[in-house]
């Protein structure tokens, strides 16, 4: 061992006068290395690298079918957090006891602070961020780790030019000086009448250093997002419109118009409708050619009472075929609106067999030449009900170009309740759509005749979003009420995108939203809710209390899941207080539980990604021709269970009458809609109901990485029913499956 030699000390200087009030100025002993608690600081560190990078891996197992992971996975993050908490001590011990340097435990504290919020983020189940936040937290724990086992940090903190000890002896920090040495352990920025050598010593974690760790954390952030889609909540592709987009809140709210019956009997109301190509001003100054029943879009709002039976007879004027689905209806198989179950166009149509997801042989349904009755007995309560096109592989493109429109049905239950009506009950369909320069639709179509080729470009398999948010087929309208409440029965008819509506301002001292409906109908008793989230093809029934505003005030509906043009949905307009003799009651409905423990099965359906066909083209996906997007996927379809969609096989044979459970599970969003009954919402992710899960529910909202427990109950009708996710690009690409109440 060297041998110690007694120093003397120097001369006081100006310098270490004004700098021994900062730190303190006992001498010590010569300086130790710490090589112990820098030992135990870089042992917790690597074991919180190895456990925090084992929380994707159990994520991954979960979603190919191992629901027991994520039970893993949450608990493994309780594992980070304790070895998160339990090296900011050891880097703590290091600073003072070894007299090393300050700012690994510093570190250490800001990424245990963040790995606590991003946990939160996992409860909430908001995996749009805490997927890319939690990668970039394990690359920066990793860098961290890395920078620990450089050599110099054996080194006791020597600090010359800051006021040691007497021939550079290092000092024993108090707590001032800790702090001191903390704040300047970086090289200075430039700034006058100081040095640019580092403070810190060597080895020290300087600035420049943490934004480093940071910045490359958030590269991989970045990269993490770029993997699930690039759009916060949306598992969709950004599509531009090229026509100049106009100003929000310049036309009024329309509202589709009441279709009447055109005979009706003892027992039964007959409509007819035409599906023909019309013009449409959206784009004010602009045309649109749409696909539109009636010729408008969105379609005629029927409105039929509970078990009286209705017939509709659609006649196909268009030059493509169609399939009609009541979404929501309690409908025999004949009449749901299967995808091959077409009304041919009424001329100029010939009949090119359609060929199977897989390549297999040509396929055909149940067709009909120019016009088809489809036959709703109508023995369900009152609910909010909607029609939409489900023809095969092509669902997206016609449902984008106009082919949607409201249904409602009432009961007596429903009319003695004093919610806002007539007037103030109000249908909002809302969507987004993008444009072309000359006021069409812009949708990234393989044909665009939609006559044989199906599916999208490559790099929207994801999903199609636009850049307009049309309510009632106008944009960002302007909707003027009275002071009073509203009843506004909300559908999400996009093809993929995801609302967080919101009022801007909100109400105070009261909710924004009483939600009073759901998919299928009333519920128990109303939910306050300060915001909705809803997913494409949800309802949400709510009542909005304009009283709480003054006249002349002007609300705006927000969508906390957009940007830019999207933020903004409609705004609401107050004009002056009337007298309002409606209410919401605490007791809306009553309505029969599916009792879990009496399911006598437990289905699980695995929605995600995967190859159907031998060939990219056999899902109707190719390489993209207009070079829009950012590149095309891995995988050429979307599948449940690992299988594509094909009509001849069934996945599932429930008998009437049994409650089952069905587990949905999933890679990135999708939105499972079920037909012929609703189901109830038992779980998600073994954990109770979300907040928007109440009441009956025909499509539930499934996050990344996520599963959901419901029960279901299938009754009055046997024959084939078709399970599938409700974004239409999905559906359009195999994420279909059939089952068979028998």
């Amino acid at each position: 061992m060297a041998a110690e030699h007694p120093v003397t000390p120097g001369p006081r200087t100006p310098t270490t006068e004004r700098l021994s009030g900062d730190l303190a100025t006992d001498p010590v002993p010569p300086a130790r290395h710490p090589r112990a608690s820098l030992w135990v600081l870089r042992a917790i560190a690597v074991l919180h690298c190895g456990v925090i990078a084992a929380q994707p891996v159990f994520a991954g197992i979960f979603l190919t079918g191992d629901v027991d992971a994520i039970a893993v996975h949450e608990m493994n993050s309780h594992i980070v957090s304790l070895l998160g908490w339990s090296q900011i001590i050891a880097a703590l011990v290091y600073a003072a006891r070894g007299r090393g340097r300050w700012s690994p435990m510093w570190f250490s504290l800001t990424l245990a602070v963040a790995e606590e919020a991003q946990k939160v983020l996992g409860y909430l189940r908001l995996a749009d961020l805490h997927i890319p936040i939690g990668v970039s937290l394990i690359t920066i724990q990793v860098l961290f780790t890395v920078w620990l086992f450089r050599p110099d940090l054996r080194q006791a903190r020597v600090d010359k030019t800051r006021g040691g000890g007497a021939g550079g002896q290092p000092r024993a920090p108090n707590l001032e000086g800790a702090v001191r040495m903390t704040l300047y352990s970086h090289r200075p920025f430039g700034r006058p009448g100081r040095s640019s050598r580092s403070y810190g010593g060597p080895g020290a974690l300087s600035r420049r250093g943490f934004l480093g760790l940071v910045g490359a954390g958030g590269a991989a952030a970045a990269l993490a997002g770029c993997g699930i889609g690039g759009l916060i909540g949306q598992t969709a592709e950004f599509l531009p419109s090229r026509a100049p987009l106009p100003k929000p809140f310049g036309v009024p709210l329309p509202i589709p118009p009441i279709k009447r019956p055109v005979r009706t009997d003892a027992t039964t109301d007959y409509y007819e409708i035409v599906q023909r190509v019309a013009n449409a001003e959206i784009l004010p100054g602009m045309r649109t050619p749409i696909l539109g029943y009636d010729g408008i879009f969105p379609g005629p709002t029927l409105v039929t009472t509970s078990g009286r039976r209705t017939v509709v007879r659609h006649r196909n004027e268009l030059p493509v075929p169609v399939s009609v689905h009541l979404h929501g209806g309690h409908t025999p198989a004949e009449s749901d609106g299967g995808p091959l179950d077409l009304i041919l166009p009424t001329r100029g149509w010939t009949r090119p067999a359609h060929a199977g997801h897989s390549g297999a042989a040509p396929m055909r349904g149940d067709e009909s030449d120019g016009q088809r009755d489809y036959v709703y007995p109508m023995r369900q309560r009152a609910a909010t009900l909607w029609y939409h096109d489900h023809r095969m592989d092509f669902t997206g493109p016609q449902v984008y170009r106009g082919l949607v429109g409201m249904h409602l049905v009432h009961d007596d239950e429903e009319r003695a309740l004093p919610l806002p009506d007539g007037e103030r009950d109000i249908p909002l369909v809302i969507c987004d759509r993008s444009f072309e320069a000359d006021g069409s639709f812009r949708y990234p179509a393989l044909d665009r005749t939609l006559r044989t080729t199906p599916g999208v470009t490559a790099d929207y398999m994801e999903g199609v979003v636009g850049d307009v948010i049309l309510v009632n087929g106008a944009p960002w309208p302007v909707c003027e009420v009275e002071g009073a409440r509203y009843r506004f029965r909300i559908l999400n008819a996009s093809n993929a995108r995801r609302y967080g509506l919101t009022l801007d301002p909100p109400p105070r001292e009261r909710p924004a939203f009483v939600q009073v409906g759901s998919d299928g109908g009333l519920l128990e008793t109303p939910i306050e809710h300060a915001r909705i989230d809803i997913a494409p093809a949800e309802r949400f029934d709510v009542v909005i209390d304009f009283s709480a505003y003054a006249p002349g005030t002007e609300v705006t509906l927000v969508n906390r899941l957009g940007n830019d043009s999207t933020a903004q949905v409609m705004r609401f307009r107050v004009t002056r207080r009337v007298k309002d003799d409606s209410h919401v009651p605490a007791k809306l409905s009553t309505i029969e539980r599916l009792d879990p423990a009496k399911a006598v099965r437990t289905r699980v359906w695995r929605f995600r990604r995967g190859d159907v066909g031998d060939r990219p083209g056999s899902a109707g996906v190719a390489a993209r021709p207009e070079g829009d997007g950012d590149g095309g996927g891995e995988h050429n379809g979307w599948t449940i269970n690992d299988k594509a969609y094909d009509p001849r096989r069934a996945d599932a044979d429930p008998t009437l009458g049994e409650i089952e459970i069905w587990r949905f599970m999933t890679d990135v969003h999708h939105p499972v809609h079920v037909h012929l009954d609703p189901f109830q919402v038992v779980s998600r992710g073994g954990h109770g109901v979300g907040p928007y899960d109440h009441g009956w529910k025909d499509t539930v909202d499934v996050r990344p990485a996520e599963h959901v427990d419901v029960a279901v109950r299938f009754t009055d009708y046997r024959g084939p029913y078709l399970l599938h996710c409700h974004n239409l690009e999905h559906e359009d690409m195999a994420m279909m499956a059939t089952f068979r109440t028998t």
